[in-house]
């Protein structure tokens, strides 16, 4: 009896590490290194800023990307 209760709990044990591994392995699919802002700047009364300047950081990387915005503020 012990050794069908030891091999039931190897083959659980198993199981268990192969699911978590496959479960991590997806997640790691599903990590992208592109992203996207949007929003629209405005001025202290809403009114939206066209042609203004907006610079995004990324501190960890140390890079910076710079864009302006259009007639909308957008």
């Amino acid at each position: 009896m012990y050794s069908a209760t030891r091999t039931h709990f190897r083959w659980l044990m198993v199981m268990l590490v192969v699911a978590i591994a496959g479960w991590s392995a997806t997640s790691l699919w599903g990590q992208a290194i592109y992203g996207s802002i949007y929003g629209q700047v405005t001025d202290s009364s809403g009114a939206a800023i066209a042609n203004a300047t907006v610079t995004v950081k990324d501190v960890a990387k140390g890079t910076s990307v710079q864009t302006t915005t259009n007639s909308i503020g957008e």
